[in-house]
């Protein structure tokens, strides 16, 4: 144990795990005994020795049997980082990471990174919130966060080092970014890509400048040579430029690197047009910080990504097409803070024409509540008809989510219909030919969590079938491709 921490010098016996719940623990593991906020590690203690922990972690003192070895550190998330990466031996410090945070916007950006790099023939791997790349082959991420904690993320990149990636694109959010979580505490950056940043998760870091600080810690963990991409759009920008490291290159949009996204979502740069196949200029603004980003990274002009730009693919959950018969254009998109709402819905209302817009969302329980009456006032605003329904409520009252999405909204058409199949359906049923039906918060999930439990979902599937239903009563049977 004595190559895990220098307080067990002399400590012989050979660490098989290390990990941070007492159920994965098995003989020779090293437990590592989290505060909590609905339980703590240290009630789990004996758990963890009765499957095998020869050594355990906490963040205050504990009596432990004389063969058990024991280590106080009051930051014990910081150290279970440090104690995981020594354990696959520091896998990270021989890749190349680029680093990609924001409120919004995370996932496309780091997904049309990694489009664009292996369509240069650099093998390159993925981890965020969507998807997940080894280097052993692209599909869903099978973690429960966007950021996994790190004994999973070590050994995603000690997978990565063994099948020979050379860079790994990795989706950074606030709490893994956080000193009190601290899972990215080992990482040094090659680059850094930083969408927008402006609110959310405040039920976690109390504050707007403690949330913005959280990921501030990308900027501050960039390599000297390194490069850092954002825009202006990004309203905290300057909070992250004054963090930066010596001899990090900055690359801002609208700065120093001057472009402009169409309402078409096309990307213009020195008077030439380049089209994506993106449909939205939010997703066209993301896979412009992403062709900056690979343009750095295989030192190559800036236009020659933008032309491959028109062949990025979409991302799972992200502004999603459904086709259907009735006349209605039916978008999917995990929209889920207010900012992207504004965006989303603002966009949604210059080009609906003559129909409506309608939209079916709801929002996090247990969560930042701050954001609940401002996503609520923007789809009032633009929207005609609203379907407030389960997303993720947790233990917490679905009326209650409803009130406060509706606290400062206007007057509209509202119905709160807390399962999800139906108040799809019923909006679905619902429908004009010409109008918009936008689908929102869910995206690529595939549960809604309700009182402890997670019922299997999947929101386009569901979208179908409420089509396809609508479609046989009026057309005889017709059914969407």
């Amino acid at each position: 144990m004595q190559d895990l921490a220098p307080e067990w010098a002399g400590d012989e016996r050979e660490v098989s795990a290390v990990v941070y719940d007492s159920r994965a623990c098995k003989p020779g593991s090293v437990f590592f005994a989290f505060p909590g906020i609905h339980t703590q590690g240290a009630n789990y203690i004996a758990d963890a020795i009765q499957n095998g922990a020869i050594a355990v972690v906490s963040d205050h003192p504990v009596l432990l049997p004389e063969n058990v070895a024991g280590l106080v550190d009051p930051l014990v998330r910081t150290r279970f980082a440090s104690v995981c990466s020594r354990f696959h031996g520091e896998p990270e410090s021989r890749l190349s990471i680029i680093g990609v945070t924001g409120t919004d916007g995370k996932s496309t950006t780091s997904e049309y990174l990694y489009q664009l790099l292996q369509r240069a023939g650099r093998r390159t791997a993925l981890i965020g919130t969507v998807s997940m790349d080894d280097g052993s082959g692209y599909g869903p991420s099978p973690y429960r966060q966007s950021t996994p904690e790190a004994d999973q993320l070590e050994a995603f990149l000690d997978r990565c080092l063994h099948n020979g990636v050379e860079y790994v694109v990795l989706e950074c959010t606030s709490h893994a970014l956080s000193d009190r979580y601290d899972r990215l505490h080992t990482i040094r950056y090659d680059g850094g890509i930083v969408t927008t940043v402006t609110s959310e998760h405040l039920e976690f870091h109390g504050s707007v400048p403690a949330y913005v600080d959280a990921k501030c810690n990308l900027a501050r963990r960039i390599k000297q040579g390194g490069f850092f991409i954002s825009t202006t759009v990004n309203p905290h920008l300057d909070a992250f430029l004054n963090v930066l490291p010596a001899r990090v290159q900055s690359l801002v949009v609208n700065q120093n690197v001057q472009a402009e996204i169409g309402l078409d979502a096309s990307i213009t740069y020195r008077g030439k047009a380049y089209p994506t196949p993106l449909h939205y200029p939010v997703l066209a603004g993301n896979a412009l910080l992403a062709c900056l980003a690979a343009a750095r990274i295989l030192h190559t002009p800036l236009a020659q990504q933008l032309a491959l730009a028109c062949a990025l693919k979409p991302v799972d959950g992200r502004m999603v097409t459904v086709e259907n018969h009735l006349g209605l254009t039916v978008l999917i998109d995990f929209a889920h803070t207010a900012d992207a709402y504004e965006k989303l819905f603002s966009f949604e209302y210059q080009r609906k024409g003559q129909g409506r817009i309608l939209a079916c969302f709801g929002c996090a329980g247990e969560r930042d509540t701050s954001k609940r009456a401002p996503m609520g006032k923007t789809a009032s605003h633009y929207g005609d008809i609203l379907f407030l329904t389960d997303e993720d409520p947790r233990w917490e009252p679905t009326e209650q989510i409803d009130r406060d999405l509706l606290r400062d909204a206007e007057p509209v058409e509202v119905h709160e219909i807390a399962d999800r199949a139906k108040a799809i359906q019923a909006m679905v049923d619902a429908a004009r030919p010409g109008d918009t039906l936008l689908f929102l918060g869910k995206g690529h999930e595939h549960s809604i969590e309700k009182q402890g439990v997670k019922y299997a979902w999947n929101e386009r599937n569901v979208v179908e079938e409420a089509l396809r239903r609508r479609e046989s009563r009026e057309m005889g049977g017709i059914r969407t491709r």
